[in-house]
């Protein structure tokens, strides 16, 4: 293994092989100060938004404080220090992006960007710098840090009739300079693998130790979610109560998708679950823990049809924000329940920096709220 390549100024990229083992009434709009120009209208809640303009499209948004914020585009990453006001780019130099390429950021400074056929990049010093590193034959699912140094890659291998698929737990110790396999589905399978059953939608950990893989099952009714305490090295499946409202369909299979979880400080997390709540009727829910993962709760169901983009986003175990492609809701604790905070509709994705300020990627256009989701305005980026 190799370490990262430092990318400076306006370098080349180059590659570096890595070698890795085979509701309530919407209230009134007020127009939010979140990129304020002169001539800047509000969102009219359920309103059509106007189709972009830009050159290059926005693919994904990223809030790190009150007032700093990455777009990421195919020409690369913009950032902003004055809540839209005014955008610089951020790099990586050289780089050209797709529409499958996702970043995680630590804080304002810190950040990864990844591709699924293995390209990473780093930064440590908001943007000014990128380091890149490849990992060979990966077909990246998800990437996820707990701190500088430590994170780790799920990779799909091969997949099989029958919902069962070969995936690849990677692991780095460094920030994501060097990767090293820490487990893979075994033939037939021994104790502690990851099961070749089921299609994995990726890895969340609480810290360096423990950590939640989840997916769902094609054949089955059953919930997939296994959790490890050694790193990911090994794996015991967990069982949680799923009630019937969320298995509530009478003319398909029960299906039930988990994600990833997300923890705040250790012991206070949050986990989606997706299921059906009638026929043709799917809603999303999220179990909530506040012992470490020992026990979880789940709250309140939001629904939605067949097609809808679902996005949601916590700052905090108990503020979160949801979008069924109609309309926004809020929590206040952590999905027990929800209330439908705005008629802001399409939107597929929600970022939020504590209670009151977040982003709302609509199509191609970036909308702010400073009230909680309450209204929305416009947020001009510049390419």
């Amino acid at each position: 293994m190799r370490p990262w390549m430092a990318l400076l100024g306006v370098a080349l990229l180059g590659l570096v092989a890595c070698s890795s083992p085979s509701a309530p009434p919407v209230p009134p709009p007020v127009v939010p100060p979140w990129g304020a120009q002169s001539g800047d209208a509000p969102a009219t809640p359920g309103g059509a938004v106007e189709p972009s303009t830009r050159a290059v499209p926005i693919q994904a948004v990223y809030l790190t404080t009150p007032s700093t914020g990455w777009v990421l585009t195919g020409a690369g990453l913009l950032r902003t220090t004055d809540a839209g006001r005014t955008w610089l780019p951020a790099g990586p130099p050289g780089y050209v992006g797709t529409s499958q390429t996702r970043a995680e950021f630590l804080s304002d400074r810190v950040g990864w960007l990844w591709e699924p056929d293995g390209f990473v990049w780093r930064t440590t010093d908001a943007g000014r710098t990128w380091e890149f590193t490849v990992l060979e034959n990966v077909e990246l699912r998800n990437i996820t840090f707990v701190n500088l140094r430590r994170g780790w890659a799920m990779s799909h291998d091969n997949a099989f009739t029958g919902g069962a698929e070969v995936v690849r737990l990677l692991r780095t110790e460094d920030g994501g300079a060097t990767w090293s396999m820490v487990s893979k589905v075994g033939y037939p399978g021994s104790p502690g693998e990851f099961p070749l059953g089921g299609i994995k939608s990726g890895v969340g950990f609480r810290d360096a130790s423990v950590g939640w893989a989840t997916g769902h099952y094609t054949n089955t009714e059953g919930l997939f979610l296994y959790r490890t305490f050694d790193g990911g090295a090994t794996w015991k499946q967990v069982e949680l109560t799923v009630p019937a409202t969320m298995r509530a369909s009478t003319n398909r299979m029960n299906q039930l998708w988990t994600k990833p979880p997300h923890f705040f400080g250790g012991k206070y997390g949050v986990l989606p679950l997706d299921g059906f709540c009638g026929d043709e009727v799917l809603c999303r829910a999220f179990y909530r823990t506040s012992d470490a993962g020992q026990t979880w709760q789940l709250g309140e169901p939001i629904r939605y049809s067949f097609g809808s983009v679902v996005v949601h986003d916590f700052a905090d175990v108990s503020h979160g924000w949801a979008s069924n492609g109609k309309a926004v809701y809020a929590t206040a604790d952590g999905g027990a329940t929800w209330t439908k905070v705005s008629d802001l509709a399409g939107v597929v994705q929600l970022d939020f920096f504590g209670e009151q300020t977040g982003w709302a990627l609509v199509d191609d256009a970036l909308y702010g709220t400073t009230d909680g989701g309450k209204t929305w305005s416009l947020i001009a980026v510049d390419d």
